[in-house]
């Protein structure tokens, strides 16, 4: 890992998602967080709470990024650390805050339940835009309760997958944690699946009159590479600024690509592999890609 003010290109977060149970590494990877340290009582009393709230299985209404009202499920991953912390991945939050100005266009491919989407909304402001876009009908259900409950009027909701082009494409829902749900490109709508519409992202943004893109996060559980081909007229005209893409070689797999791939297909679109210092606020180039990734055009780094 990079020193804290550094945000690398592995998550801590992202290897804690999963449930598991309680033992020391998971204490000292809690405590490893500014956030633990800065209000440790606080935070034990929570982690306590929480197992209390995953044993007797019951949702809790919270609290989210100061002002926004939520549901958690507690046997949710993001649901977890969100009540840990306040926000489901602290250092990748730590960008967001850096990075995201009023005013500013967002696409959060793969919204879940809306955790990443309303902290998006908050820092654009009212003058910004988030497309938010998620094929699960229970996580889909939430992001948008989520949204019409705090009133969030820049935020615009796509019960949809995204994917190379206009169609219908099947989706794996699991029943006890959204985030681990994955969309797969037979539509047979059997084995456990789900048919959902599936949209190419470049269609969607033409048809809103969205004509640059200054963020776009990407978290498909391995459906990130059809995400970029059906984005691929903004790529060549690098219309969108700055692209988040968490690259898992396990979940890719199911596509027939890796890491290494997807990166070879922003390069030749002119994007580079790139980190986040929270510092200088800027990003410098990086050797390779790995889980979240940051990829820029060559004019946004700094040298």
């Amino acid at each position: 890992m990079e020193k804290l003010g550094d945000i690398s290109i592995q998550m801590r977060c992202n290897r804690f998602m999963k449930l598991s149970v309680f033992k020391p590494s998971k204490l000292q990877w809690l405590f490893s967080h500014d956030v633990a340290r800065k209000h440790p009582f606080r935070t034990v009393w929570r982690l306590i709470n929480w197992e209390l709230i995953r044993i007797l299985n019951r949702t809790v209404e919270s609290r989210y990024d100061g002002n926004f009202d939520v549901t958690l499920l507690p046997r949710e991953g993001a649901s977890r650390l969100a009540y840990y912390f306040g926000v489901s991945e602290p250092e990748l939050f730590a960008f967001y805050e850096g990075f995201l100005k009023p005013g500013m266009t967002v696409v959060d491919a793969g919204a879940n339940i809306g955790l990443h989407t309303l902290f998006f909304a908050k820092r654009v402001g009212p003058e910004g835009r988030v497309y938010a876009f998620e094929p699960g009908q229970s996580a889909f259900g939430r992001l948008k309760s989520h949204v019409e409950r705090n009133q969030l009027a820049n935020v615009h909701c796509f019960h949809c997958a995204l994917g190379a082009s206009e169609g219908v494409v099947a989706i794996t829902e699991n029943c006890h944690d959204n985030s681990r749900n994955f969309v797969v490109e037979s539509s047979s709508g059997t084995n456990g699946t789900r048919n959902v519409v599936l949209r190419s992202l470049d269609q969607v943004l033409k048809k809103e009159g969205v004509g640059r893109v200054d963020f776009l996060k990407i978290d498909v559980e391995g459906f990130e590479p059809q995400v970029l081909e059906g984005v691929s007229n903004y790529l060549r005209q690098q219309s969108i600024r700055v692209l988040q893409l968490e690259l898992d070689d396990s979940s890719l797999a199911r596509s027939g690509y890796t890491a290494a791939q997807v990166s070879n297909m922003l390069h030749d679109a002119g994007y580079r592999c790139a980190e986040w210092s929270c510092q200088s606020r800027s990003f410098r180039a990086a050797s390779k890609a790995s889980f979240n990734t940051f990829f820029v055009t060559e004019n946004e780094l700094v040298q």
